[in-house]
């Protein structure tokens, strides 16, 4: 585990590319300054920026503990191929009960066999080995083609000594989340073609929210 892992782990690199290309480097010290502001909230960090408390805790906490919970808390997907996905222990094969709970109110149900899954991940913990099940939607039937929104998952089997249950919120997206129909950049319209969108575009755009 370790300092630099939890660093990663918070999505705080060493260095980026910027917009002219340029390849930057982010010092011990600036990292840790960020870092230290986004935990300080959770009071892991002591007096001292150089100095973090609960190393292997936070890690542990990032790293670990999500693949030991059935369901997250939220996840998306995409409308053309809307899935989602859940875990398990590798020594669970039974069926998993599934109830969505569509942005309109609609309740949809079925079970999977966890054999019958695309698995995208594994990790071992405590001597066990948790798979990442993948389900896609499209193949459960019509009724599961949910439309752009919020939707509630509810996951439930029977695991002595009393049944694990997992809750979670599903958004499903569009594959493109903006764009104007005939919409060009300058460098185009200088070649006779219009810059900028027309009434009927505006107007289609604005019949298509979602979120």
């Amino acid at each position: 585990m370790g300092l630099e892992k939890l660093l990663y782990l918070q999505g705080v690199g060493a260095e980026f590319i910027n917009c002219h290309g340029q390849n930057i480097s982010i010092s011990a010290e600036d990292r840790l300054g960020v870092l230290h502001c986004m935990l300080s909230s959770d009071d892991e960090l002591n007096g001292k920026t150089s100095e973090i408390t609960d190393i292997d805790e936070r890690v542990l906490q990032l790293d670990a503990k999500p693949w030991t919970q059935l369901l997250p808390s939220f996840q998306h997907t995409q409308e053309n191929e809307p899935s989602f996905h859940f875990y398990l222990p590798s020594s669970y094969h039974q069926g998993v009960r599934v109830k969505v709970i569509t942005e309109e109110g609609q309740e949809l149900n079925t079970e999977l066999i966890p054999s019958s899954l695309e698995v995208i991940g594994d990790y071992y913990f405590e001597g066990n080995t948790y798979v990442n099940y993948r389900a896609s939607l499209s193949k459960l039937g019509l009724e599961f083609h949910l439309k752009l929104g919020y939707h509630q998952l509810a996951l439930s089997l029977s695991l002595s000594p009393s049944p694990a249950v997992g809750l979670g919120t599903l958004l499903v997206a569009p594959n493109s989340a903006f764009q104007f129909d005939g919409f060009y950049p300058p460098n185009l319209a200088r070649n006779g073609i219009n810059s900028s969108p027309s009434s009927s575009d505006r107007k289609q755009t604005e019949q298509r929210p979602w979120g």
